[in-house]
């Protein structure tokens, strides 16, 4: 949170507007509190958070990393909802 560079991401994703990021920080925090538990809050989420259901989510093959990043440097993901099946809600976000 202290990170220049974590605050930075929610500032341009708001265009610079400061409330609405810290808004959306407070979001972020929330989420990542209802899927991952107070122990994992503050740390970066690996493949080793993940559960069972998470993995064979993973595994189904209905996501997808691009090879390639877009214009900006940012990692892209296909979804093919042909293939979806998860256990829980969760799953599906985690």
């Amino acid at each position: 949170v202290n990170e220049p560079k974590f605050k930075l991401m929610f500032l341009r994703s708001e265009h610079f507007d400061a409330k609405k990021a810290a808004q959306k920080i407070i979001k972020y925090f929330q989420f990542k509190l209802e899927m991952f538990g107070i122990a994992n809050l503050t740390k970066s989420i690996t493949v080793s958070d993940l559960n069972d259901g998470d993995m064979e989510y993973l595994q189904t093959g209905t996501l997808t990393k691009l090879p390639n990043r877009d214009r900006r440097g940012r990692i892209c993901y296909t979804v093919c909802q042909k293939f979806q099946q998860y256990r829980s809600w969760q799953n599906l976000f985690r």
